[in-house]
């Protein structure tokens, strides 16, 4: 038993050493581009070459980018209408279990 608590204490002391020490990076999870980003900002930004290729960098990525935006809206436009059609059987199989809008089912044990 005191092996197994020794053994937490040992393991939580070198989790949080780990974290102190060597948890600390420049990489961002899910963004490759960071470094190269990085090394692009220390570039010399007064040159108006470099500026132009920033410029042409970023107009290629919002192109890129408005393609994924029309996608997705279609994307969320289909998922309408098919939750539309969900919510319209639900209510149907509803109105068919409850007898419909003209002939409600009867209601006992009220009185």
């Amino acid at each position: 038993m005191s092996y197994l608590i020794s053994f937490l204490i040992l393991f939580f002391i070198l989790l949080i050493l780990y974290q102190i020490f060597l948890g600390h990076s420049t990489i961002i999870e899910g963004n490759q581009s960071y470094i190269v980003n990085v090394s692009k900002n220390k570039t010399n930004k007064t040159n108006p070459s470099v500026l132009e290729n920033e410029i042409t960098d970023l107009c290629g990525n919002i192109i890129d980018l408005s393609g994924i935006v029309t996608d997705l809206s279609g994307n969320v436009t289909d998922l309408q209408k098919q939750v539309i059609q969900i919510a319209q059987a639900q209510s149907d199989q509803v109105k068919q279990l409850a007898g419909g809008t003209n002939n409600p089912a009867p209601i006992t044990g009220t009185s």
